[in-house]
């Protein structure tokens, strides 16, 4: 969840980024946060907003090709329909001229695009980073999760006190969405609910609750009623996506 969150503020964070600059028409700006939310996307796997991006990138980065091409071509145009103009005044002096501006020009595009490919790189520096980061967070995460739900299975086939204790600190939103739909649930109704949530069938929650098949029905049968769902509804369909609304 932390992953997704950070994930979520830099994709507001470019997308606003994206409008600021389309407001003040720079457009190797929002070139470059084009390419960034694709990145984000990417981490986050959605490969048609990331395709998006990278399409939007490409028209976007064709469009000020173009332009600056355009406007190269004017300014040459310019400069030959001066140096036809002139010739005849000042034929050598015309020639140094036209060297000059060709330089200047030349000089100018050079740092210009210098510049960009440098900022283009620390950016793509930087957001590797950020990814790398998540990456590596989203590894150590899985891997908690994972020793704890197993130690977790085996607390409840022990029926070990400390089952529910560990079930709520790796899987929080499970109780606090029950405890939502009826505060008055009680700790064993919410182990119940755990070990529901868990997928353990009614046999093997008699088994290793020390109850009888029947006391399970029974137990399944007030606790529908105390999450307000009918008859029809099924109760481990139900408990799973009542964790996953939040």
């Amino acid at each position: 969840m932390q992953v997704q969150k950070k994930n979520n503020e830099a994709i507001n964070a470019f997308s606003q980024s994206v409008k600021l600059a389309k407001e003040v028409d720079r457009p190797q700006l929002i070139l470059n946060d084009y390419r960034l939310l694709a990145s984000v996307y990417k981490a986050l796997k959605k490969t048609d907003k990331e395709v998006e991006y990278l399409n939007k990138a490409a028209s976007l980065n064709d469009s000020i090709y173009n332009n600056l091409s355009s406007a190269i071509t004017l300014s040459f145009n310019k400069i030959t329909k001066e140096d036809e103009e002139e010739k005849m005044k000042a034929k050598n002096q015309a020639v140094l001229w036209y060297g000059g501006i060709s330089f200047v020009i030349i000089t100018v595009l050079s740092l210009y695009f210098y510049q960009q490919i440098k900022r283009k790189k620390k950016k793509l520096v930087e957001s590797k980073q950020i990814i790398l980061q998540q990456e590596e967070e989203t590894k150590i995460l899985k891997r908690k999760l994972s020793e704890n739900h197993e130690q977790i299975i085996q607390l409840a086939k022990k029926n070990s006190v400390g089952f529910l204790s560990l079930f709520q600190k790796t899987y929080p939103e499970v109780c606090q969405q029950l405890l939502k739909i009826n505060p008055r649930l009680s700790h064993s109704d919410l182990s119940f609910c755990a070990m529901i949530w868990l997928g353990f069938s009614s046999k093997e929650i008699a088994q290793y609750s020390s109850m009888e098949h029947r006391s399970v029905q029974t137990k399944k049968y007030r606790l529908r009623k105390k999450l307000y769902l009918d008859a029809e509804s099924d109760l481990y369909q139900s408990i799973k996506s009542i964790a996953e609304t939040e």
